[in-house]
């Protein structure tokens, strides 16, 4: 706004002394807006293509970092290293031609200012001569012009602050207005006076958003009655999970409804209709505070007595009660202080606190031992009494007492009923899946693992010595690693400072890029000196006779003319050079830092 204002206000007042100069070098403004337009332009396709680049070499990063052990456990650390410095070659080459463009870009925008300026002194001379106007008029009317000309140059730094703004905000404006599913919601759902827990699928036909040429479901129809239990079975990638996700609204099907009592849950409110489903996952999601905490993510103002029932119904409360702190422990970073089968125990009461209608169970006890397996399933029979549930299973014997027993092949239902009945069939592929699994050599557990009738009763004395010992051992190591992380705290403010020698070495590789930039980013500054000669000679040659006027303001127009030229080079040149030493030396760092 500062430069905008100066501009404004220099060519008010050249336009209020001697209107003819100022219109003259009015007309070339346009070439002025042409050029940084187009340099806006392909700057922001540019910066975007950088950003992308960064967003797709962070996520290698995180992926890599996130699986280090397994990572470090088959050697591939190399490769690893190799496909992260890849994706950053890709910002590399964007940032170079940023850079390039960046330098033509506002070595045109000078370019333009020095043409001006020579037609400039070029016409005022005429002015002069044909006494439209004293010397000193023409010359306040040129400074008036010229520096509203600069302004528009001086302000060419700052658009690339708003041609990056505008590169970052495409993608938060896309996401802060795109149609999602709580949005529709918010907006027209409604709330049902009562639950039964009918749920149906009717023709749902779906695929996931990021795959949509891959059909997941077509014309896909599933009754689940109230109050029973209604297991999923069939390979991986049958569309087992996928039941689960339309019934939770993460996704919305493409085609079909969803109806709960009658109702498509399209239509109704969908705050409350999580409330109503409890969700147990394979893996459970707890985060970095305490037991309590996580328990009351499933209801906000749960109070500690429906938190303590909550946990008696997971079987939870027994080895929560054996912990120093009892509720207020402590989880740690994705539950890392506990074992599988005390996280999914905290995940069960989290899911019930809220005593919802439906339970929904993805493949809840497929990822833990014999042990915890058999006692994470007893709590779960317990919760499942009186609930509409639906089960996700890989382990075929924890189903065998299901209500209704769906085989899901390739994204539709091929066969239902209970085991008795498809089990007696030997063609069935039900049976087939029974007999694979039994037979399988890699079978972790023997067939008659726990099912979803057995007693309620199970022995927690093995578990919880494991425990007690296991929670000493990381409440041990969470004190040591407190004492090292105070050790480095200590060591990192001994080392802060960092020796400009240091910072120097970073750069030595691409030495010569900042010699060339440095000496081409001097020639550029001396464009200002350059103007001010021109003008001041021009202004004494407008004193002369008319032939030594003529023959001085030719010299001072070409001499702006070869700056005009010269000024696209050495901004180009400039630009590119600490451009590629900047990404270079980013690649460098990001390299050293992920090795």
């Amino acid at each position: 706004m500062h430069y905008i204002s100066r501009f404004i206000a220099g060519f008010s007042i050249g336009f209020a002394r001697v209107w003819q100069i100022s219109l003259v070098t009015l007309s070339i403004v346009p070439l002025i807006a042409l050029a940084g337009g187009i340099y806006a332009y392909v700057a922001t396709g540019l910066i975007a293509r950088v950003r992308n680049s960064y967003v797709k070499a962070g996520e290698i990063a995180e992926e890599v970092i996130g699986n280090v052990r397994t990572v470090q456990a088959f050697a591939g650390e190399e490769r690893a290293v190799k496909s992260y410095k890849d994706a950053l070659m890709n910002t590399y080459t964007y940032g170079k031609k940023a850079g390039l463009t960046k330098g033509l870009g506002l070595g045109s925008l000078h370019c333009v200012l020095f043409v001006s300026w020579a037609l400039l002194v070029w016409f005022t001379s005429i002015v002069v001569h044909k006494n439209i106007a004293n010397g000193g008029d023409s010359f306040t009317t040129m400074l008036n012009v010229v520096i509203s000309g600069l302004s528009l140059g001086q302000a060419a730094p700052d658009i690339s602050a708003f041609i990056r703004a505008r590169a970052a905000a495409y993608p938060i404006f896309e996401m802060i207005e795109r149609n999602t599913v709580s949005k529709t919601s918010s907006k027209t759902g409604r709330k049902l006076s009562k639950v039964e827990g009918n749920i149906e699928l009717k023709n749902v036909s779906f695929s996931y958003p990021s795959r949509p040429d891959v059909v997941i479901f077509d014309r896909f129809c599933l009754n689940i009655p109230a109050g029973k239990i209604v297991a999923l079975v069939g390979g991986s990638g049958s569309g087992k999970s996928t039941v689960i996700s339309l019934i939770e609204r993460f996704y919305e099907p493409l085609a079909g409804e969803i109806l709960l009592d009658g109702n498509n849950i399209k239509d109704l409110d969908l705050k409350w209709l999580r409330q109503q489903i409890g969700l147990v996952n394979q893996e459970p999601a707890l985060f970095a505070t305490t037991i309590r905490e996580n328990i009351l993510y499933g209801k906000d103002d749960a109070t500690l007595d429906e938190i303590t029932r909550a946990a008696k119904l997971s079987e939870a409360i027994t080895f929560i009660n054996n912990l120093p702190d009892r509720f207020e422990t402590q989880v740690g970073e994705r539950g890392i202080q506990l074992s599988g089968g005390q996280k999914q125990r905290i995940a069960i009461s989290r899911a019930i606190v809220k005593n919802p209608s439906i339970l929904l169970l993805d493949e809840a006890t497929s990822a833990l031992d014999a042990e915890s397996e058999k006692s994470v399933q007893e709590a779960l029979d317990r919760v499942m009494v009186g609930r509409t549930t639906v089960v996700v299973a890989h382990r075929l014997s924890t189903i065998r007492n299901a209500d209704v027993i769906a085989v899901v092949q390739s994204g539709k239902i091929v066969e239902t009923g209970t085991h008795d009945e498809l089990i007696s069939n030997p063609n069935s592929t039900y049976s087939s899946l029974v007999q694979l699994q039994e037979t399988s050599p890699l079978q972790r557990y023997p067939s008659q693992g726990p099912t979803l009738s057995r007693p309620l009763s199970v022995s927690y004395s093995r578990e919880l010595s494991r425990t007690r010992t296991s929670f000493g051992a990381s409440f041990r190591s969470e004190k040591d690693s407190v004492s090292r992380a105070g050790a480095d705290a200590i060591d990192a403010g001994k080392q802060s400072y960092v020796s400009p020698g240091r910072l120097y070495s970073m750069i030595g590789p691409d030495w010569y890029y900042g010699v060339f930039g440095t000496v081409t980013a001097l020639i550029a500054g001396a464009q200002m000196p350059l103007f001010a000669l021109g003008v001041s000679q021009a202004l004494v040659a407008y004193y002369m006779d008319w032939e030594t006027t003529c023959h001085e303001v030719k010299k001072i127009a070409i001499l702006f003319c070869c700056a005009a030229v010269i000024t696209v080079i050495v901004h180009a040149i400039e630009h590119l050079c600490f451009g590629i030493m900047g990404e270079r030396l980013t690649l460098r760092v990001r390299e050293g830092m992920f090795s």
